[in-house]
């Protein structure tokens, strides 16, 4: 699913995604601030179709910043023969990533831990939260995503994507969720299948 990485080197230079892979989403949401900070004043990131906290998407790679207080201190750049991989660390650990496919601007984010959190009706999701969340929100659809003869399921809302851990699967869903005919039911996921992938669009 993540490309090739051919080197990874710093970034000395976001603020201001939606695409699956080289398909631009329709769905339009406004930009999300930040919900709350934390006693080390790390910001406690909302992702939404058009970005993460105060890092929109698409971007010029040109303006990007070097940091963004409580949001990342640091990028690091993967470059790989698909995409370039760009990760936004704060305190040593990656928060946030952004794809660039070639057009000199990052086209897509994802989240990569709990601190970057969804807004919906009934409260906030994230990366960890059993997927049966996602299967409730209104408006939710199955989409199968496919490459190479090899397909998932995944789930979009509001423009964004999401994807189930493969990690721990329930018997009736170990094979569905692989089976492009056939849309898995709420009944086939349990609260150990969690939300393993957030983002504006796919990385494949």
């Amino acid at each position: 699913m993540i490309c090739i990485i051919a080197a990874i080197v710093p970034l000395s230079i976001v603020s201001s995604c939606g695409k699956k892979g080289g398909h631009e989403t329709t769905d339009t949401a406004t930009v999300s601030d930040t919900v709350t900070d934390n006693a080390e004043d790390e910001k406690i990131l909302l992702l939404s179709s058009d970005g993460i906290g105060p890092v929109s998407c698409p971007i010029a790679i040109g303006d990007l910043q070097s940091y963004i207080d409580g949001v990342y201190d640091e990028v690091m750049v993967e470059e790989g023969s698909d995409s370039d991989i760009y990760r936004f660390i704060y305190a040593g650990r990656e928060r946030f990533r952004g794809y660039n496919f070639g057009e000199e601007s990052l086209q897509m984010l994802c989240a990569s831990d709990e601190s970057v959190k969804v807004q919906t009706d009934e409260g906030y999701i994230s990366i960890g939260t059993p997927f049966s969340e996602v299967l409730k929100l209104e408006g939710v659809q199955p989409e199968f995503e496919s490459l190479d003869g090899i397909g998932i399921w995944g789930w979009k809302w509001r423009g964004l994507y999401f994807l189930p851990s493969q990690r721990i699967l329930p018997e009736g869903l170990a094979t569905g969720l692989y089976n492009g005919d056939k849309v898995p039911q709420a009944s086939d996921f349990n609260d150990e299948v969690v939300i393993e992938y957030i983002g504006t669009g796919l990385p494949f």
